[in-house]
C-alpha cells in the first residue's frame, strides 16, 4: 500500500476527470475527495483482486456514511413528532 506524505495508509478512489476516466489512484483520505493524489494504482503493480477489495471497503466506508445520516435523520423527526404531539395535548 501506498502512504501519503503526513503518514496515513492511503486510500483508492477513482478518477473522474476527463483525462482519466475510471483510473484508480492512491490518495490521502484525510484530504477531500478531489484533493490528496499520491500516484497512479498501476504504478504499484497491485493485483486485480487487491483492488476490488479496496473498491469494496470504500464502498463500504461510504454506505455506512450514509447509514449513519438517515439514522440521525430518523431519530430526529421522532422528536419532531413527539414535540409536535406534546404541543398538541
Amino acid at each position: 500500500m501506498a502512504t501519503c506524505s503526513c503518514g496515513c495508509e492511503a486510500v483508492i478512489r477513482t478518477s473522474t476527470t476527463r483525462n482519466n476516466p475510471g483510473r484508480p489512484f492512491y490518495a490521502c483520505p484525510k484530504k477531500g475527495p478531489r484533493s490528496g493524489f499520491i500516484r497512479w494504482v498501476e504504478e504499484m503493480k497491485i493485483s486485480p483482486e487487491a483492488l476490488m477489495i479496496a473498491r469494496l471497503v470504500n464502498g463500504n466506508k461510504i454506505l455506512e456514511k450514509e447509514n449513519l445520516m438517515l439514522k440521525i435523520g430518523l431519530v430526529c423527526s421522532w422528536f419532531i413528532f413527539l414535540g409536535i404531539i406534546v404541543y398538541k395535548l
